[in-house]
């Protein structure tokens, strides 16, 4: 009777591992898996902003917001892969009948987080050069479309471009009642997560310089400048002829020296243009999450 009980015992699943995943914050033993939403990315992504749009954009964003952790809460209630708050999530799905009502649901937090993205993207169309446009989006999703405009109010204020994301960065410190830093940030570590997908979407963890990997922009590519070769080989003026003067057939002052600007003249990247415009549509002032 005590070996069978000893037998028993031994085969039996210890709570940790008994129906899969330990609850209350225990570690799963398999290798995370950043590619595991992809399919709802480009789903929705394709579903709100086009065939044309980068869909690493979005999978960037969720790094940001949750490093892709459907379990992950913020202190002030945001929930989710896309971090969305639970109003803002409701009132998304009420005008996406095909969102459903789940906001734990990881393919329904990815489309409502899109599909205000989104919303965002429209409202700036006007108010942002096209080459700044995502970073308002993006901004906004953070802080609120509202905090923005404000802030755009500073920058003409002070005559500078208000719809140039440069603009907003400089006139951000004056801001009452905007947690800048952390909005700036915020920006940034979405367009580093970037650099960090390959052209398929992959997480390169390792090497960010191995082949393939690249900074998504969902614009067009910078026209490299080209680059003239520095003049080496010495120039001689030709021989001192018979009555010239004393400079005559000496060696000309600079010769043998790369040209100082001469890279500097023909620099310069072409105009980046955004993919995937929508239609204008509906306004919202509210950030998703505070």
């Amino acid at each position: 009777m005590l070996v069978a009980a000893l037998v028993l015992f031994a085969v039996l699943p210890s709570p940790a591992h008994a129906g899969g995943r330990a609850r209350g914050g225990g570690r799963s033993s398999s290798r995370p898996q950043p590619e595991r939403f992809d399919d709802s990315f480009r789903k929705y992504s394709k579903r709100y902003f086009g065939p044309d749009y980068d869909w690493r954009v979005f999978k960037a964003q969720g790094l940001a917001e949750s490093n892709l952790d459907t379990a992950a809460r913020s202190h002030v209630g945001a929930r989710g892969v896309m971090q969305l708050m639970p109003s803002t999530f409701h009132e998304v799905a009420s005008r996406n009948p095909d969102i459903q009502r789940r906001i734990d649901d990881p393919e329904w937090n990815i489309a409502a987080g899109i599909s205000y993205d989104r919303r965002l993207w429209k409202q700036w169309e006007q108010d942002s050069v096209a080459a700044h446009r995502r970073e308002f989006m993006l901004a906004s999703y953070n802080a609120g479309r509202g905090t923005l405009l404000t802030a755009q109010g500073a920058a003409r204020a002070r005559q500078l471009d208000c719809r140039s994301w440069p603009s907003i960065e400089q006139v951000a410190p004056e801001i009452r009642r905007w947690r800048y830093r952390e909005t700036l940030e915020y920006v940034r570590r979405i367009e580093s997560n970037l650099t960090r997908l390959d052209d398929r979407g992959r997480l390169v963890l390792d090497d960010p310089a191995r082949p393939g990997a690249r900074r998504s922009t969902g614009r067009t590519a910078p026209v490299p400048a080209p680059v003239l070769a520095p003049v080496t080989a010495p120039v001689t003026a030709p021989a001192r002829p018979p009555g010239a003067g004393p400079g005559a057939g000496r060696p000309v002052v600079g010769a043998g020296k790369a040209i100082p600007g001469a890279r500097d003249r023909f620099s310069g990247d072409s105009a980046a243009a955004r993919r995937g415009r929508v239609p204008s549509g509906e306004r919202s002032d509210t950030p998703r999450r505070h």
